[in-house]
């Protein structure tokens, strides 16, 4: 999809998650939440991934854990069977989530804004193999100097 000289990359997928209160504060829970995102990168979809929990305190607003993922396609992420597998082991420890989806672009470069590309003829062909030819040939005379005076240099010596 393209929009005005840019290029959709994928749609960030950023959510948070709050605690429940028994488990706020435990690392065996924090360790368990974590390790349910670890499977979702095997998603065809998902370009990157990233996650962890919070390091800035009240900042943070009771959020506990943030991921993000950058997705070609998210419904195909949505309904994936490892990310419903992932849904049912975030719900057993959080109790509120917060989710915001939006388009990543990239400005095309002008090469790939162009629509017209121009194709290779039969000319173009013809030179890039006349030039190999030329670079096989020159190749053949430097190794062909090198075995003559190889031979001239013994005849001398015996």
């Amino acid at each position: 999809q393209k929009r005005m000289g840019k290029k959709l990359v994928g749609t960030q997928h950023v959510v948070l998650f709050r605690f429940k209160p028994q488990y706020k504060g435990k690392p065996d829970a924090l360790k368990a939440f974590l390790n349910a995102f670890k499977p979702l990168k095997r998603i065809p979809t998902v370009q990157s991934i990233t996650y962890g929990a919070t390091v800035s305190g009240e900042r943070s607003q009771g959020w506990d854990v943030c991921l993000t993922t950058l997705l070609g396609d998210y419904p195909t992420y949505r309904d994936h069977p490892i990310h419903q597998e992932a849904v049912k082991t975030l719900k057993i420890y959080s109790e509120d989530v917060l989710a915001m989806d939006y388009n990543v672009f990239k400005k095309i470069k002008d090469k790939e804004h162009k629509t017209h590309k121009p194709h290779k003829n039969h000319h173009d062909a013809a030179a890039k193999e006349a030039a190999k030819a030329a670079k096989k040939k020159a190749a053949k005379k430097v190794t062909k100097k090198k075995t003559t005076k190889k031979k001239s240099t013994k005849k001398k010596t015996s």
